[in-house]
């Protein structure tokens, strides 16, 4: 490259002694501030191809040196270097950038391209065509090639800009969803540690008024996959029977035995939870409505509706009073005597 360089700078220095050649001063400046983005195109190829580079450079100051002293030579090779050295500053900077396949074979195009042209310049000057030479360069064939491969290196950095401002909107878009899916954790999370705190507080309340109370309560904030309305009106039952002494004897054992085998729907389970609570005056039942699958948690309010209309069918005279909590509605209270 120096060498190149030391070729280009005499050459202006001649011309500078010589006022009416501005054309080839104007253009040799400009050709020696276009090598050095030759030198950057070429110090990468160097990396795998040190030949290359060799031939580039030998064969760029071998065009110059033999037409110095042409002045429109000189003007016409350095129009033409210098229109390819214009499209070359950033090929490097993009294809570090978007190292992309596509990229690196778009690159790689373009500096045949360079090659091409100078190893053209110095086969065609060997053969004494001067002229024909000069004016093969600045014909628009293998510029304007050189000038194709620039842009099409050009569209894929403006194709992977493009794709990469996509890529960053997506993740804006996924972080602002994962901020706004967190806030509305915690805001879940606060409101069922206020409802499950409610939920205990009535525990202790009831418990320090010595009425009988059975519950059932989501104590890990986990809704399990097993459990039915069913299956907790097993437990709730089963409290019932440890707290209602007159369930106890013998032959309200056998009864709710036999119940308790034939029972296989929802209905069954009301009328044995309606049955075992006769003989206590007063209770209550709490209920954490999300302790069963979300398809079931609604229905609370209509199951206990069933379990009044059964007690008095039943002509049980239990004051039962229930408290929910849940999100199908507000906790609340329903009484029957």
């Amino acid at each position: 490259m120096e060498d190149v360089l030391k070729t280009v700078n005499a050459g202006k220095r001649k011309y500078d002694m010589r006022t009416k050649h501005m054309d080839a001063r104007r253009w040799l400046r400009k050709l020696s501030r276009g090598i050095l983005y030759y030198a950057s195109i070429l110090d990468v190829i160097a990396q795998h191809h040190p030949e290359y580079v060799s031939l580039a450079w030998g064969a760029m100051k071998f065009t110059l040196v033999g037409i110095i002293n042409h002045e429109h030579l000189v003007v016409e090779l350095s129009k033409a270097l210098c229109t390819v050295a214009d499209v070359l500053p950033n090929a490097e900077l993009k294809n570090l950038l978007y190292p992309t396949e596509q990229m690196k074979h778009a690159v790689a195009v373009l500096y045949t391209q360079i090659l091409e042209l100078l190893e053209r310049a110095a086969q065609w000057y060997k053969a004494g065509k001067i002229r024909h030479f000069i004016g093969s360069i600045t014909k628009p064939d293998i510029v304007e090639e050189i000038s194709i491969a620039a842009r099409r290196v050009d569209q894929l950095a403006i194709s992977a800009s493009m794709a990469e401002q996509r890529d960053m909107n997506l993740q804006q878009q996924e972080m602002r969803l994962e901020q706004k899916l967190t806030y509305e954790a915690v805001l879940e999370v606060k409101r069922i540690t206020k409802a499950r705190d409610f939920a205990i507080d009535a525990i202790d309340f009831i418990e320090e008024s010595q009425v009988p109370m059975i519950w059932a309560l989501n104590v890990d904030g986990q809704q399990d996959a097993t459990v039915s309305l069913t299956e907790v009106l097993k437990h709730l039952i089963l409290q019932v029977l440890r707290i209602n002494h007159t369930m106890l004897t013998e032959k309200s054992l056998a009864l709710n035995a036999a119940q308790f085998q034939s029972a296989t729907t929802l209905a069954d389970w009301i009328k044995i939870f309606a049955a075992v609570l006769r003989g206590i005056p007063h209770a209550y039942i709490v209920i954490d409505a999300e302790v069963t699958r979300d398809q079931y948690e609604a229905q609370w309010p209509q199951v206990f509706e069933l379990l009044f209309d059964e007690l008095k069918k039943q002509r049980i005279e239990s004051v039962v009073k229930s408290v929910f909590r849940g999100a199908f509605c507000k906790t609340d209270a329903h009484g029957e005597e």
